[in-house]
């Protein structure tokens, strides 16, 4: 009996990780922000979101995506943190990552034309 609860809880273990990675390949995009694999970018606050610490989007210092042989891919974001330099996010699909560094690119040009706007307005 104790062999079939562990084989059991493996299966569900596995189900969770398989399903917490695919939700990475999932995004939402406003007016106001981007969402994504547990990173959000809030185009007025210039402000990113990852893993529950806020940053500015000046502390992103770059980025690069990394596919994996087996399938997947990884993408890394180094941040001006020293309690975390760098944030891993993991994608089931081999152009996943690629594809969220490059609306992550995006958003942090939104943010850049939001403060410009600001900026000019606050010059007016």
């Amino acid at each position: 009996m104790e062999a079939w609860h562990f084989f059991a809880g493996s299966f569900a273990l596995l189900v969770m990780i398989f399903i917490c990675i695919s939700f990475n390949c999932k995004h939402r995009a406003t007016d106001e922000e981007f969402r994504q694999a547990g990173v959000a970018v809030d185009f007025k606050k210039s402000t990113v979101k990852i893993n529950r610490r806020i940053y500015s989007i000046d502390d992103i210092k770059s980025w690069r995506s990394e596919s994996k042989s087996r399938g997947g891919s990884t993408a890394y974001i180094y941040l001006n943190d020293f309690k975390r330099p760098m944030h891993r996010i993991s994608f089931v699909t081999i152009t996943g990552a690629e594809v969220f560094l490059q609306r992550l690119n995006l958003a942090i040009e939104r943010c850049y034309e939001y403060r410009a706007q600001n900026n000019a307005a606050a010059a007016d």
